[in-house]
């Protein structure tokens, strides 16, 4: 989505050439069959490990680091490939801000304020998506810390797990002035009530 933004802010008379179906198929493709390939191959570690004594994870959803923390054997070929599988996820993460820095300094460019208006709203929903859920990410997988405390865990997954879900469609449905209204009366009658 944001190679998409890109091509209609930077390239807008050549995107129909270069976004083709073909090629919207393609970018589908490879992004279904990574978000397959992940959890896969920590999936396929995990079940090599022992586990022993208390299974009660501390946290909103059962996720990878939680069960490796149960795990009696040697997790150090797991946490190898989960942190190789956290680079790539932060490198992607990269590659879409990079792609918006381009944007917001193409946006500043155009000289009428309606057309940044335009541009903006264009890739504006997408862009906050964005840091909520790779900044949800970040704080779930790239740790500091060699542990964090439950709480934090917890914090950290119901942002991941519940908000992020929740407050996209609320981000792409602001774009639709009929929601834009609505929104707009109903924060004035509580304003007012």
């Amino acid at each position: 989505m944001a190679y998409d933004r890109y091509l209609a802010i930077c390239k807008p008379l050549r995107y129909s050439t270069i976004m083709t179906p073909g090629l919207l198929i393609k970018l589908a493709i490879v992004c279904l069959l990574w978000s397959l390939y992940c959890p896969v191959v920590e999936t396929i570690l995990i079940s090599h490990l022992t586990f022993c004594g208390p299974n009660q994870i501390e946290n909103v959803f059962c996720d990878f680091p939680p069960i490796i923390d149960l795990a009696c054997s040697d997790t150090r070929l797991f946490k190898m490939v989960e942190s190789a599988l956290s680079s790539l996820i932060m490198l992607n993460f990269l590659c879409v801000l990079l792609s918006y820095v381009k944007i917001v300094f193409d946006i500043l460019k155009i000289k009428t304020k309606g057309g940044r208006q335009k541009a903006f709203s264009t890739c504006g929903a997408h862009l906050i998506f964005v840091v909520l859920f790779f900044g949800s990410i970040g704080f779930m997988y790239i740790r500091i810390a060699k542990s964090y405390s439950p709480n934090y865990n917890r914090s950290v997954g119901v942002t991941f797990a519940v908000i992020v879900p929740l407050a996209n469609p609320v981000i792409y449905g602001l774009r639709n002035q009929q929601i834009k209204t609505a929104f707009k009366k109903r924060l004035t009658s509580l304003k007012y009530s």
